[in-house]
């Protein structure tokens, strides 16, 4: 049996709707959290002074930077990208939490309107 892998256009719609789709928001949002982590890490560093967070994060955001390219071979981009809109979120609750930065209402109206704006646009695409 052949197991490579054909770009999602060619493979009947059971095969690429269930198992490649997933895996592919599987893949986009591990890429949004560890990119989240990555630059919690660094601005980390920064306020401390810490060379070694500094890379750290650094290597955490290369090292994860082929999921999008795996991602975005597996499962269609027009349901990807709004994925992706996670990695806000993460920062949104990290931020604060792990650094200590303040959140305020422009903070919360900004995440508001692009959030809105994500699902405004996933809504108004085409359905096919």
């Amino acid at each position: 049996r052949n197991h490579r892998i054909l770009p999602y256009a060619a493979r009947p719609w059971i095969d690429w709707m269930f198992p490649w789709l997933w895996l592919g928001i599987a893949l986009i949002a591990l890429r949004a959290g560890l990119i989240s982590a990555g630059e919690n890490l660094q601005r980390y560093a920064q306020l401390k002074g810490n060379r070694f967070w500094n890379v750290f994060g650094v290597a955490i955001c290369v090292i994860s930077a082929p999921l999008d390219g795996i991602a975005f071979n597996i499962a269609p981009q027009s349901v990807l990208a709004p994925v992706n809109m996670i990695g806000i979120f993460f920062n949104f609750v990290a931020a604060p939490r792990f650094l200590g930065d303040p959140v305020s209402a422009k903070d919360i109206m900004a995440s508001i309107l692009i959030i809105t704006g994500v699902v405004v646009c996933v809504l108004g695409g085409p359905s096919s």
